[in-house]
Protein backbone atom coordinates (compact mmCIF):
# COMPACT_ATOMS: atom_id res chain seq x y z
CA UNK A 1 0.00 0.00 0.00
CA UNK A 2 1.04 3.59 -0.95
CA UNK A 3 1.01 5.01 2.65
CA UNK A 4 3.27 1.68 3.80
CA UNK A 5 5.69 2.45 0.67
CA UNK A 6 5.81 6.33 1.95
CA UNK A 7 6.43 4.98 5.55
CA UNK A 8 9.14 3.06 4.17
CA UNK A 9 11.13 5.88 2.32
CA UNK A 10 10.95 8.23 5.08
CA UNK A 11 13.15 5.85 7.60
CA UNK A 12 14.93 5.03 4.77
CA UNK A 13 16.13 8.84 3.89
CA UNK A 14 16.53 9.04 7.37
CA UNK A 15 19.05 6.17 7.87
CA UNK A 16 21.04 7.31 3.80
CA UNK A 17 21.10 11.14 4.93
CA UNK A 18 23.69 9.92 7.46
CA UNK A 19 25.69 8.17 4.33
CA UNK A 20 27.25 10.93 1.88
CA UNK A 21 24.96 9.18 -1.02
CA UNK A 22 23.67 11.79 -2.45
CA UNK A 23 22.30 9.84 -5.37
CA UNK A 24 20.31 7.39 -3.45
CA UNK A 25 19.14 9.95 -1.43
CA UNK A 26 17.58 12.16 -4.58
CA UNK A 27 16.25 8.51 -6.12
CA UNK A 28 14.34 8.31 -2.77
CA UNK A 29 12.87 11.51 -2.83
CA UNK A 30 11.57 11.05 -6.66
CA UNK A 31 9.74 8.11 -4.74
CA UNK A 32 8.26 9.96 -1.89
CA UNK A 33 6.98 13.01 -4.53
CA UNK A 34 5.52 9.75 -6.79
CA UNK A 35 3.91 8.49 -3.82
CA UNK A 36 2.47 11.69 -2.44
CA UNK A 37 1.26 12.60 -5.76
CA UNK A 38 -0.36 8.97 -6.16
CA UNK A 39 -1.88 9.72 -2.60
CA UNK A 40 -3.14 13.19 -3.88
CA UNK A 41 -0.95 14.19 -1.26
CA UNK A 42 0.28 17.62 -3.85
CA UNK A 43 1.83 19.86 -1.37
CA UNK A 44 4.16 17.02 0.27
CA UNK A 45 5.12 16.02 -3.63
CA UNK A 46 6.17 19.22 -4.25
CA UNK A 47 8.42 19.79 -1.17
CA UNK A 48 9.90 16.45 -1.96
CA UNK A 49 10.48 17.11 -5.69
CA UNK A 50 11.66 20.08 -4.81
CA UNK A 51 14.24 19.07 -2.39
CA UNK A 52 14.87 16.59 -5.47
CA UNK A 53 15.29 19.09 -7.85
CA UNK A 54 17.83 20.96 -5.43
CA UNK A 55 20.38 17.90 -4.68
CA UNK A 56 20.26 17.14 -8.15
CA UNK A 57 21.50 20.52 -8.93
CA UNK A 58 24.33 20.10 -6.47
CA UNK A 59 25.13 16.76 -7.92
CA UNK A 60 25.00 18.21 -11.88
CA UNK A 61 22.75 15.75 -13.13
CA UNK A 62 20.79 17.00 -15.99
CA UNK A 63 18.93 14.30 -16.74
CA UNK A 64 17.72 14.17 -13.08
CA UNK A 65 17.32 17.85 -13.18
CA UNK A 66 14.93 17.15 -16.25
CA UNK A 67 12.73 14.25 -14.36
CA UNK A 68 12.37 16.76 -11.30
CA UNK A 69 11.22 19.59 -13.62
CA UNK A 70 8.88 17.53 -15.15
CA UNK A 71 7.77 16.02 -11.69
CA UNK A 72 7.22 19.38 -10.45
CA UNK A 73 5.32 20.11 -13.68
CA UNK A 74 2.94 17.73 -13.11
CA UNK A 75 2.17 18.10 -9.86
CA UNK A 76 1.17 22.07 -10.47
CA UNK A 77 -1.03 21.00 -13.27
CA UNK A 78 -2.81 18.59 -10.60
CA UNK A 79 -2.93 21.75 -8.06
CA UNK A 80 -4.53 23.86 -10.73
CA UNK A 81 -1.51 25.91 -11.38
CA UNK A 82 -1.38 25.81 -14.69
CA UNK A 83 0.96 28.54 -15.79
CA UNK A 84 3.90 26.97 -13.44
CA UNK A 85 2.77 23.57 -15.04
CA UNK A 86 3.92 25.34 -18.16
CA UNK A 87 7.04 26.90 -16.58
CA UNK A 88 8.58 23.54 -15.50
CA UNK A 89 7.73 21.00 -18.71
CA UNK A 90 9.52 24.40 -20.27
CA UNK A 91 12.87 23.61 -18.34
CA UNK A 92 12.47 19.85 -18.20
CA UNK A 93 12.08 19.95 -22.69
CA UNK A 94 15.18 22.09 -22.65
CA UNK A 95 16.79 19.84 -20.77
CA UNK A 96 15.48 16.82 -22.71
CA UNK A 97 16.52 17.93 -26.17
CA UNK A 98 20.40 19.53 -25.00
CA UNK A 99 21.14 15.30 -23.57
CA UNK A 100 19.50 14.18 -26.64
CA UNK A 101 16.61 12.41 -24.70
CA UNK A 102 13.71 12.13 -27.18
CA UNK A 103 11.63 10.10 -25.29
CA UNK A 104 11.46 12.62 -22.65
CA UNK A 105 10.83 15.57 -25.35
CA UNK A 106 8.20 13.28 -26.59
CA UNK A 107 6.08 12.85 -23.06
CA UNK A 108 6.70 16.61 -22.32
CA UNK A 109 5.03 18.15 -25.39
CA UNK A 110 2.23 15.81 -24.51
CA UNK A 111 2.18 17.79 -20.53
CA UNK A 112 2.57 21.30 -22.17
CA UNK A 113 -0.40 20.28 -24.49
CA UNK A 114 -2.48 19.32 -21.97
CA UNK A 115 -1.55 22.32 -19.68
CA UNK A 116 -2.05 24.86 -22.23
CA UNK A 117 -5.04 23.65 -23.44
CA UNK A 118 -6.13 23.89 -19.41
CA UNK A 119 -5.19 27.97 -19.77
CA UNK A 120 -7.20 28.16 -22.90
CA UNK A 121 -4.46 28.35 -25.20
CA UNK A 122 -5.45 25.86 -27.80
CA UNK A 123 -2.86 27.20 -30.72
CA UNK A 124 -0.11 26.39 -28.48
CA UNK A 125 -1.87 22.80 -27.32
CA UNK A 126 -1.71 21.57 -30.64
Amino acid sequence: DHERALSCHGEQIKLIRQLPDKHTEAAILTSMGTLCYQLSRYNDALAHHRDHLALVKELSDRVAEGCAYGNLGIVNKALGNNNDAIKFHLLELAIAAEVGDHSSEASTHGNLGIAYQAIGDHQLAS
